[in-house]
């Protein structure tokens, strides 16, 4: 949208808004424009392609999703769960908060690592949309009506002040952020699998067995380790990764 409207407003096509004491108009439609354009594609865009023809994946499949009505089939997934990491060249994380105190995820995201280096990990903490959405919102209502107040009062303060009130919403969000990501790596520091959740009690010695023979088949830690030795080495690679 700003690639099209922008030539279009500097060769005098669209309306300016022309400031006494700025060098260069601003562009009535790139500043109203572009981020509700952004936003229709973010929300709409897969919609908008397939009215073009542009088809792709309509759902999400869990492959490594494990039964968790058949015994035989809830045993097979999770001996077989490090077998399909193994094979995978990335893992996407949607993370919050429970995210390193559920057995299954840690144990998911320890296992790749030790199987693949970090650059394959991409971690998406589920308060990152509302942060780019809240701050572009915020900005986007500020640089539009900093716009329309200083070409209206004539007054070159105007427009910064608005800015800048408007950014504080933005610089807010990212410090709340900040605070929870300084949380992670507390809760990190004091890992331990045997404090980690799990929703079926009867899942965890058979999760545990398939950690330390990981952590032996990985060199985490010697061959003839005891399972203890090789869970304290899950431990250890969960603090330290």
């Amino acid at each position: 949208a700003m690639a099209t409207l922008a030539p279009l407003s500097a060769m005098g096509y669209l309306p300016v808004l022309r400031m006494p004491w700025a060098d260069y108009p601003i562009g009535i439609c790139c500043t109203a424009l572009c981020t509700p354009v952004f936003f229709l594609a973010l929300f709409r865009g897969r919609d908008l392609g397939r009215c073009v023809g542009c088809k792709g994946p309509m759902v999400f499949v869990d492959k490594a999703c494990v039964h968790q009505t058949d015994e035989t089939l809830k045993r097979a997934g999770i001996e077989h769960l490090g077998a399909f990491l193994n094979t995978s060249s990335s893992i996407v994380i949607v993370y919050t908060d429970i995210y390193l105190q559920k057995l299954w995820t840690v144990y998911e995201v320890a296992s790749f690592l030790a199987l693949h280096s970090t650059g394959g990990m991409y971690v998406i903490p589920t308060i990152c949309p509302i942060l780019v959405i809240a701050t572009m919102s915020a900005l986007y209502i500020g640089v539009t009506l900093g716009a329309i107040a200083a070409a209206t009062l004539r007054c070159k303060y105007t427009f910064p002040v608005l800015i800048s009130s408007c950014s504080c919403i933005g610089v807010s969000a990212f410090r709340s952020w900040s605070r929870s990501k300084a949380a992670i790596q507390v809760r990190l520091a004091s890992f331990t699998v045997h404090r980690t959740l799990c929703a079926c009690e009867e899942d965890r010695p058979a999760v545990c067995r398939n950690i330390a023979v990981m952590m032996r088949a990985t060199d985490v830690v010697p061959f003839d380790s005891t399972d203890d030795e090789a869970l304290a080495g899950f431990d250890d690679l969960v603090r330290t990764r």
